[in-house]
């Protein structure tokens, strides 16, 4: 059963709604992502140091081995409120004192209306792998200057509480020693998709292994429909590109995109 999360595209339409004006800035991350006090000065250094229209900021891993989470003083917002931002200070100080993991996804986004003109996400959604990859990759096809700021390079950055990567399966990670693992054989919620979309898995740059629940395969299956062509055998323009920006796709792509001799996309250096 797929789970409810939304998409990607119809938060940064509602988040463009409400701005009501042409130019703007938009950040898009998880909702456990947390930021440390002096972080919005950090995100305006970092686009006019680049020159950059669309930056991702990599995040911190904090605990759980290292912060105490308080309990909340009662079942109020405010007491919630409250035992939350114990937590946030406390991780600020661990920080400081160098006790956090480095972490190499992404999941914090910031994007100048002018990126947001040229780029449709589609049917990807949030909350399921590998939503941010494929996010990422846009960017730097379609970014000016896009670049991932590490936040390990920062006072302090982004950071996440917790084991963030609980969701990968144990043999994902020997994943290049395996030869014909089970878990690569065509699993049962498989018949449940149809041919049709499960042959949109080809047009998906990058699938760091095969999907393992019903979710994950969604988002890889509106990940192929995104980067699949909108004419085969046309000029390969993908469908995440916006008309009226198709020039700036094609003076751009070839450093980040490749494809192969029967047209599918694959990440460069992927």
């Amino acid at each position: 059963e797929l789970r409810a999360v939304p998409f990607v595209q119809d938060m940064i339409d509602v988040a463009v709604n409400a701005v009501g004006k042409d130019e703007y800035h938009l950040m898009l991350t998880n909702a456990d992502i947390s930021v440390g006090r002096n972080f919005y000065m950090d995100v305006d250094v970092g686009l006019r140091k680049r020159n950059a229209n669309a930056l991702s900021i990599n995040r911190k891993g904090v605990g759980p081995k290292y912060p105490t989470i308080p309990v909340a003083g009662g079942d109020t917002f405010h007491a919630k409120h409250e035992a939350a931002l114990r937590s946030v200070v406390e991780a600020e100080d661990l920080i400081r004192r160098n006790r956090f993991d480095s972490h190499p996804g992404y999941d914090c986004f910031v994007f100048h209306s002018s990126f947001l003109a040229g780029v449709d996400f589609g049917d990807l959604f949030l909350g399921v792998p590998w939503w941010a990859t494929h996010v990422n990759l846009i960017g730097h096809i379609m970014g000016e200057n896009y670049d991932v700021v590490k936040s390990d390079g920062l006072l302090l950055g982004t950071f996440h509480f917790g084991n963030s990567m609980a969701w990968m399966p144990s043999w994902a990670s020997k994943v290049d020693e395996l030869r014909d693992p089970a878990e690569w054989r065509l699993q049962s919620f498989w018949r449940d998709f149809a041919g049709s979309d499960l042959e949109l898995l080809l047009w998906c740059p990058i699938l760091r292994y095969p999907p393992f629940d019903p979710n994950i395969m969604q988002n890889a299956i509106n990940c192929g429909r995104l980067f699949r062509p909108r004419t085969l055998g046309g000029d390969n323009v993908p469908s995440f590109v916006r008309e009226g920006h198709e020039g700036r796709f094609s003076s751009r792509y070839s450093e980040y995109l490749g494809y192969t001799s029967d047209g599918f996309p694959v990440a460069v250096g992927d």
